[in-house]
């Protein structure tokens, strides 16, 4: 930093504990905090000082605190007013030779001189902080289940006279780890509370221990109300899967058809898995159904072996459940937990024969050129398409999620710019944990998988659709985000994701012309010259045969003549193009389009002067993040942490505007504000200056889900 007269190795950052905004003369404060480094070190042995900010002349020294083993601080002063206005208390550490200066937060703390008079609590006189209290839980449920909600009241009192707008919280007794926190709210002017808690299943325990306690202030003493056991449930029910033939030889179309039954909801909609089973491995997904009505569901799977070197494969469907709803299986007997169970009763299905192999590489094609058109699906809207990344591999797929659009989204923009019309497409994700299908019933599914659990990312494909004569929908197709252990690029995923979505919907491979995104391998053989150094996008062949398919004015108007595999070409004319159709050069590259001029962005913060004062109880997912935006200029502080020392999560301070997904996706060094920050175990603290719009992102990296508290406050 220019001007520093020597640089520390660490930078430091110390945070000072909220402090009561208002205390009576007389009364015990305490200072409190802790100094770390920006990497999460803790600093112990440090001087610390506590001071006032005063507006003119040298700030007031207040006293000296030494950091503990844990960089803790802790220290009392007995408060007396301020000859004029309030007091202004910060902490500061003042650097040191390895870790650098740094100021905390300041806290306005106003001291009144009114008397309090008697103190029927058992106070010692006026202004104590030795008040007693009683807080009262009234009586809970015994039981309930996930997804409901429950309300908390009862009462706060000192004395016998109730205590208004003290803070009150709910929290699960755990004894083998910090206490989760269920709400929080405030007494009215009877000293009640009432406190809403959206009830969320524990990953293993169901049995809660309830307690509602007020932590006490500088007049007030703590109490917590004794424990009440509630039992969390979730819904249960059933899966089965209809019977399967003993075996099937590579490229045979496998139904795997079943019901699934939820009690006390529908099923419609249910996401499940058909997976093989690997008892040492990660099990392979290999393909996603949606669940009807009436429980039914189905899904096409072109037969091929699971893994190298094995000739069968062991068959089981899932419906993963989340926080309401048991893990079903039909390889297990009854609910399973999250993590899963012992799945000793799959399907074997034995796989025999052998793909084409490759021909020799002088191999020369012949014929002009043309494409193969099988069948064009019935849209009564535009196609919706559901992106399913494999769950198991979720951190290593989820950064292809928008590859995957961006390629499937080439049709749309060489369509309209061609044909003009409306070629949108809509899409959802498929989250881990996400039991349902939250839009409306796919027509396409896209499994995005890895090689580690897909074994044809590999020697034999980058992606695969299940096409055959009259499919039904949803349509099955896979895109590998991996080619063996190496990851794929953007560009690559992409121009797979395109040529997997077209044949979903009924288009075939292109023959015989060159280098085109359509060209593959047929019966061993590939269609055309050149096949492994292919265009990554349509070609004016493709986007012809297209619109002999669908016309001109999207998928809605499919054409019902197109016969199983009839050659389409371009060449006789395109009826479509008013005229006589003329074949582009060999060498044409379609113009890029111009780009729309982006938008000016809504703005997320209407005024820039509020304060932000915001406590952090979040339970997060893996692969989860949530955020916080600020409203505020200037320095803001927070302090978070986990539930266990072995839990790593990550914290982004962000600038205005920062599309989060894509953030997350690279994690970009240029968004970062104030420090980049690596993975943080068990608690992370800091204050830096933001600029107002900017944002808190706090995700999980983790393959579990995460236990998140703390708080953020600024001042405007």
């Amino acid at each position: 930093m220019a001007g520093q007269a020597h640089a520390q190795s660490y930078t430091g950052v110390i945070t000072l504990d909220p402090i009561p905004a208002e205390v009576r003369t007389g009364s015990t404060v305490t200072f409190s905090g802790q100094l770390t480094t920006a990497s999460g070190y803790v600093v112990p042995g440090a001087t610390v000082y506590i001071k006032d900010d005063v507006d003119f002349g040298r700030d007031a020294f207040i006293r000296t605190l030494v950091t503990d083993s844990s960089g803790r601080f802790t220290g009392t002063w007995t408060a007396q007013p301020r000859s004029s206005g309030a007091w202004d208390f910060y902490a500061v550490y003042e650097g040191g030779s390895e870790v650098s200066r740094d100021r905390s937060a300041t806290y306005e703390v106003r001291v009144s001189s009114s008397y309090y008079g008697s103190n029927p609590a058992g106070g010692t006189g006026p202004g104590s902080a030795d008040y007693r209290t009683s807080i009262t839980l009234d009586r809970i449920p015994a039981s309930t289940y996930a997804g409901d909600s429950v309300t908390f009241t009862g009462k706060l009192t000192s004395g016998g006279q109730p205590l208004r707008d003290a803070l009150v919280k709910i929290y699960e007794d755990d004894p083998l780890s910090p206490d989760q926190r269920l709400g929080s709210g405030r007494t009215d002017s009877e000293g009640g509370f009432s406190i809403t808690w959206r009830v969320g299943a524990g990953l293993v325990e169901t049995d809660f221990d309830v307690y509602a306690v007020f932590d006490g202030d500088a007049i007030y003493k703590r109490d917590r109300s004794p424990n009440q056991v509630m039992s969390v449930l979730k819904h249960g029910g059933s899966i089965t899967l209809d019977p399967l033939p003993a075996s099937a030889s590579v490229g045979d179309v496998v139904v795997f058809s079943g019901t699934l039954r939820l009690d006390g909801a529908s099923p419609e909609g249910a996401v499940v898995y058909i997976k093989d089973e690997d008892p040492w491995s990660g099990d392979d997904l290999l393909a996603t159904a949606y669940v009807e009505r009436s429980g039914r569901f189905s899904a096409n799977w072109f037969a091929d072996y699971a893994d190298p070197g094995r000739g069968d494969v062991d068959i089981y469907a899932v419906f993963e459940g989340n926080d309401e709803f048991y893990r079903l299986t039909t390889c297990d007997v009854g609910p399973t937990m999250s993590v899963g169970g012992s799945c000793r009763h799959t399907i074997p299905l034995a796989i025999y024969g052998s793909a084409p192999t490759a021909p020799p590489s002088g191999y020369v094609s012949t014929g002009s050129e043309y494409m193969e058109l099988y069948y064009s699906l019935d849209f009564h809207r535009s196609p919706h398409v559901a992106i399913v990344p494999d769950p198991d591999s979720y951190k290593d797929v989820r950064g292809h999620i928008t590859p995957v659009k961006e390629g499937i989204l080439m049709w749309q923009s060489h369509m309209e710019r061609a044909y003009g019309g409306d070629w949108g497409v809509t899409f959802e994700v498929i989250e881990p944990g996400e039991p349902f299908f939250y839009g409306s019933k796919p027509d396409v599914l896209v499994n995005l998988v890895t090689y580690d659990r897909h074994a044809q990312c590999y020697a034999d494909y980058s992606g695969a659709a299940d096409i055959y004569r009259n499919p039904k929908k949803p349509v099955q197709t896979i895109v590998c985000s991996t080619y063996g252990e190496q990851r794929r690029s953007n560009a690559d995923v992409a121009a797979t994701a395109a040529h997997e979505f077209i044949h979903a919907v009924g288009l075939g491979h292109t023959f015989n012309k060159r280098g085109d995104m359509m060209c593959s391998m047929e019966d061993g053989k590939p269609t055309c010259d050149g096949s492994n150094s292919k265009l990554k996008r349509p070609s004016d062949l493709n986007l012809a045969a297209v619109a002999e398919m669908y016309g001109t004015d999207g998928f809605r108007s499919p054409n019902g003549h197109v016969t199983y595999k009839e050659r389409f070409s371009a060449e006789a004319g395109d009826p479509y193009s008013g005229g006589a159709y003329t074949p582009p050069p060999s060498d044409y590259v379609p113009p890029e389009p111009t780009p729309e001029p982006t938008p000016e962005p809504t703005r997320q913060c209407p005024r820039d002067d509020y304060a932000y004062d915001q406590d952090v109880s979040e339970s997060l997912k893996p692969g989860w993040y949530i955020k916080y935006t600020i409203c505020s200029h200037g320095p803001i502080s927070y302090v978070f942490s986990t539930d266990s020392k072995y839990d790593g999560f990550k914290v982004y301070l962000l600038p205005p505007e920062t599309d989060v997904e894509k953030f997350i996706s690279d994690e970009a060094g240029s968004y970062y504000v104030c420090e980049e920050y690596g993975e943080i175990w068990h608690v992370k603290s800091n204050t830096c200056s933001i600029e107002s719009g900017s944002s808190i992102v706090l995700y999980n990296p983790m393959d579990n889900a995460i236990r998140i508290d703390g708080h953020i406050s600024s001042h405007s």
